[in-house]
């Protein structure tokens, strides 16, 4: 259905169908469309469960299909492999293959003895791939402790580099460089005493080879002289990050500069594979009238910015349930950078929408 923001006029498509009553988009670190496959995927939720499935539509007009996944409860966030012709889907203690069309095939599992009869709350947060294709990292939270490890995509063999026991999550690869990626710290909870945990330095550099460990801006001290969250890597091997007060800045991990990319105070955000445009989302952990949640876009090259939907219509559930189901509209680009996939409340209901780029880099052209 064709729906345009009142105040901008910008178009976006959104999923009526509905297989469940919550739809939302996957998360923001990777696309949900990728490669020639006509397909975008996304998640489905049935209160009072809170688990998500994926599911997936085809977005060909001559076959517009759409299949819900029911065995893929989350436990990660997915990724679609290169092509896009293949999720790839973190449920329980493994990742498992899922094409559009057919059955599930199991890539790996955990170990038995890595686990030692502690409970798995998470095997990833988010599913990243190695530059060179060949391992996915993995940060496991097993009883009151935290893994990172490697696992080989093709073998399935998982490889342990440290246990952690403060929260540790969030690791993704970078895109030029096999061995290196960054990882996160949080607050939480300790699960067996209930002790709570502030995080201090939020972002985290590591290789696989366990030479490096160490901040990426060590001055960076959250909720003191740092808001910095929700960060990606560039092609250019630079991250960008969030900054909930000061806007999009990106980083060189090796200098320590930084610089201001997008001044706009944005929760989440994400860049295409260029780096030269830019969508997010403001006021999530608000989304009130006096503090309405919207979505923009950006435009680095012309410094212009315009608003996807500049006031998102409430969300449908409770405040206490709507944190528990982690509902934002994580805009996210696909890998051609044409689309731009959000969860939005537009309908009246939680649903995914789809916003063409082309026109947004027209409305915002110098």
């Amino acid at each position: 259905m064709p729906w345009r923001d009142p105040r901008s006029g910008v178009l976006s498509y959104l999923l009526t169908h509905r297989l469940g009553p919550l739809q939302k988009a996957w998360y923001f670190m990777e696309p949900a469309m990728r490669g020639d496959n006509p397909c975008l995927w996304f998640y489905v939720a049935h209160p009072p469960a809170r688990q998500w499935t994926s599911a997936a539509v085809r977005l060909d007009p001559r076959n517009p299909e759409i299949r819900h996944f029911p065995h893929t409860v989350a436990n990660g966030n997915p990724m679609l492999a290169p092509g896009g012709e293949t999720a790839w889907i973190p449920v329980a203690d493994g990742i498992y293959e899922q094409t559009f069309d057919g059955p599930p095939r199991e890539i790996l599992r955990l170990p038995r003895d890595l686990l030692g009869g502690r409970h798995l709350f998470s095997l990833v947060t988010d599913l990243s791939l190695s530059a060179d294709g060949q391992r996915f990292v993995l940060d496991c939270h097993i009883g009151n402790r935290f893994l990172i490890a490697v696992a080989d995509r093709h073998s399935g063999e998982v490889t342990p580099l440290r246990w952690f026991g403060n929260r540790h999550h969030h690791a993704a690869f970078s895109r030029h460089d096999p061995g290196l990626f960054m990882v996160n710290l949080g607050h939480w909870t300790d699960p067996v005493t209930g002790d709570k945990f502030e995080m201090n330095n939020r972002i985290w550099i590591m290789d696989t080879e366990l030479n490096r460990y160490e901040p990426l801006l060590p001055w960076a001290w959250f909720g003191r002289n740092s808001w910095m969250c929700h960060e990606w890597w560039t092609e250019e091997g630079k991250i960008n990050v969030c900054d909930y007060k000061r806007g999009v800045l990106e980083v060189d991990p090796d200098t320590k500069e930084v610089k201001v990319i997008w001044a706009r105070a944005c929760t989440h955000a994400q860049s295409d594979a260029s780096n030269r445009w830019f969508a997010g989302d403001v006021n999530c952990y608000k989304w009130n009238d006096n503090s309405p949640c919207s979505v923009w876009f950006f435009n680095r090259e012309t410094g212009r910015e315009i608003p996807v939907v500049s006031r998102m219509p409430p969300q449908p559930l409770e405040w206490r349930d709507f944190r528990a189901y982690h509902i934002d509209p994580h805009p996210c680009f696909s890998e051609d950078g044409a689309f731009i996939a959000y969860t939005t409340t537009a309908p009246g209901y939680l649903t995914v929408a789809l916003a063409p780029v082309a026109p947004l880099v027209e409305a915002t052209a110098g």
